[in-house]
């Protein structure tokens, strides 16, 4: 990984982004903080700072407040940078986190929710490696947070599991394609953790979870280690393991059985 320069984090705001800023401050990046409610980017902002001067250091933050979903969100992104003095050649670190799902039957689920869930884990992703990846120089970084869900079919949050499969298979693509160049890519597979990401959701997180800074110290060790998949967490390296494994009839059937529990 190239030494600290800007790190770019989406979804800058929710429990794994704001764990992930604060934890690459702490590692020497600046940062640019993205997310679409402005009172939580001026506090998140205030916080890292805080803890910052205590450690008698600073670092450069630059926020933009977006809404990644709507069309030509990466357009006024990169505009916004430019206004702020960020040099695209310079972000060493892209970590796609934002990210958004629901459960329910498919049916059900409005259209403007599901057009969301593609545009923030499908859409931005993608556009976001392809409008920075060219400026990236060797020995940079792109993160991008999958989860558990993308090994597996997943009955009842089937646009979601999709998604993520998507953002998998796409950022393991790329770390073959651009290895030579020394542009690494890393997808992290978290499973649940403590985070809203369930409420939002519409479903219950059952048990005892890891903390959303648990998760966001394994997704930087992955970022130093810079190895291409990461799972995090133990059930989610055993189902790393045993999903793909499975009889695709079987795995369908026991995530529908997992998510019928958790209505």
């Amino acid at each position: 990984m190239t030494a600290p320069g800007w790190a770019l984090i989406t979804g800058a705001t929710s429990g794994l982004g704001r764990a992930l800023a604060r934890r690459c401050a702490l590692a020497g990046w600046d940062l640019v903080l993205v997310a679409r409610r402005d009172a939580l980017l001026q506090e998140l902002e205030r916080e890292i700072t805080r803890e910052l001067v205590e450690r008698c250091t600073s670092r450069r933050i630059r926020l933009v407040c977006l809404d990644l979903s709507v069309p030509s969100a990466v357009d006024v992104l990169e505009r916004s940078l430019a206004d702020q003095g960020v040099d695209p050649g310079e972000i060493g670190l892209l970590i796609n986190n934002a990210g958004v799902g629901d459960h329910g039957c498919f049916h059900e689920l409005s259209r403007e929710r599901i057009e969301q869930t593609i545009a923030l884990n499908v859409c931005v992703v993608t556009q976001a490696i392809h409008r920075f990846l060219p400026r990236m120089k060797r020995g940079s970084t792109v993160c991008t947070v999958a989860s558990v869900a993308a090994f597996t079919p997943g009955p009842l949050m089937a646009v979601y599991y999709a998604s993520k499969a998507y953002a998998l298979s796409l950022s393991e693509s790329l770390a073959e394609e651009y290895r030579p160049r020394g542009v690494r890519f890393v997808a992290v597979c978290p499973g649940p953790f403590q985070s809203g990401f369930h409420a939002a959701a519409g479903i219950g997180s059952g048990g005892r979870l890891p903390t959303a800074d648990a998760v966001a110290g394994r997704v930087m060790a992955a970022v130093r280690r810079g190895s291409a998949v990461v799972p995090v967490g133990g059930g989610a390296w055993l189902w790393a393991l045993a999903g793909p494994r499975l009889p695709r009839w079987a795995a369908r059937r026991i995530m529908h059985a997992l998510q019928r529990r958790r209505s």
